[in-house]
């Protein structure tokens, strides 16, 4: 990320440039009762944030006025704030779909080499024009099976019937007939959006070398890849960004009562930012201790909620305490098939606790909100 420097500098702005210039001296910091304190997120337009996780920290260089738009027009700002995560000339590739998705062949093509990558059933590559309609390579989306990629997708790429792989230093490309989840693919727009949005051009990132495909022009074209290389990240870090991901919580319970059982009524809301995928539409979901398989078979957008219900082998009280604990299945978490980035495992608010709501009440009614505690004091006395 680049911040560039006005002509008029605050002085604790020129307090920070003097503590980078000044190198391998011993610095003492003096805090004065009359200091006026800089809160996180609120100097140099919002960029500045206090980071103690060095896996979320950013570099920070000064560049010259030019470089970027008037800074004091809002719209201008987010520039710098993108510029950290973009991928930069290593956004080369296009595809002839408006967006990178995993449901259909492609036109994988080069901005720099101006053709189409694809690969001879020997495993050998090369440059070609293919014709519209006649894509020889899909990215499979081995994060969410089937959806839209987003730069957090880890994604395997395939040429007819094998897949991509990394191999290994700076020139290493070949083929196998095993899928390798190796790859993301970043976009070149600032903001959250699929690779490939509106046409746009996006770089194919190798999780496991940490480095780009690029087409470098005045390499032999007899050389396996035909003039691709692994270049390196600009900062020398993978690529940043948001995390695309569905994530359900409990959003309310009530139940209808029998003599020995309850009919309990469930309802998520998916607080990601993507709508879940419909390659996986059951979710393992504990209540009151009982497991049963909840169903999201349409899919469902970001905000939106999704109701089931089952039979739980027990009676339940007005206003009994019922723990929910969403995605209990460890061999399969929900909407994750290989994983992004090491933030997106099990949330901690996927596990809730209500006072259970009885239908049969004559005072409550499918759409009351939950039930909550102070409602409930009165009878939880016996």
């Amino acid at each position: 990320m680049s911040i560039r420097v006005r002509r008029v500098v605050s002085s604790w702005f020129v307090v920070m440039l003097t503590a980078v210039v000044v190198v391998g001296c011993d610095l003492s910091t003096r805090a004065d009762d009359d200091d006026q304190a800089i809160e996180e997120g609120t100097a140099a337009f919002q960029f500045l944030q206090l980071q103690q996780d060095l896996d979320k920290s950013r570099n920070i260089a000064f560049v010259p006025d030019a470089f970027y738009d008037d800074q004091s027009v809002l719209a201008d700002r987010p520039q710098i704030v993108g510029q950290e995560r973009l991928p930069g000339a290593a956004a080369q590739w296009t595809v002839s779909a408006a967006v990178v998705d995993s449901l259909r062949h492609q036109r994988l093509f080069n901005t720099v080499r101006k053709k189409h990558l694809t690969a001879t059933s020997s495993g050998r590559f090369q440059w070609r024009n293919e014709r519209p309609g006649v894509g020889s390579m899909i990215f499979e989306n081995c994060t969410r099976a089937g959806e839209d990629v987003y730069g957090s997708d880890r994604v395997a790429i395939r040429f007819g019937t094998q897949f991509l792989e990394y191999g290994g230093g700076q020139a290493g490309l070949r083929l196998q007939d095993e899928r390798v989840c190796d790859f993301r693919i970043i976009p070149s727009q600032s903001g959250f959006v699929p690779a490939g949005s509106d046409h746009q051009t996006f770089a194919i990132y190798s999780i496991t070398a940490n480095r780009y495909l690029v087409y470098r022009a005045g390499l032999s074209p007899l050389r396996i890849g035909g003039g691709l290389v692994w270049t390196e990240t600009a900062n020398g870090r993978p690529p940043g960004g948001v995390v695309a991901r569905a994530d359900f919580v409990p959003d309310d319970l009530f139940f209808l009562s029998g003599d020995d059982y309850a009919v309990v009524y469930l309802t998520i809301r998916n607080i990601g930012n993507v709508t879940t995928s419909g390659s996986q539409q059951e979710m393992k979901v504990t209540v009151h201790g009982q497991e049963w398989n909840f169903l999201v078979t349409p899919p469902v957008a970001p905000g939106a909620t999704v109701r089931d219900h089952f039979i739980l082998r027990m009676h339940l009280r007005p206003c009994e305490l019922v723990t929910v604990d969403l995605d209990t299945n460890d061999e399969l978490k929900f909407q994750i098939g290989e994983g992004a980035f090491s933030n997106d495992s099990v949330f901690a608010n996927d596990k809730r606790t209500f006072y259970a709501r009885d239908l049969n009440a004559s005072s409550d009614r499918i759409n009351d909100p939950p039930v909550r505690s102070l409602d409930c004091e009165p009878i939880r006395a016996y």
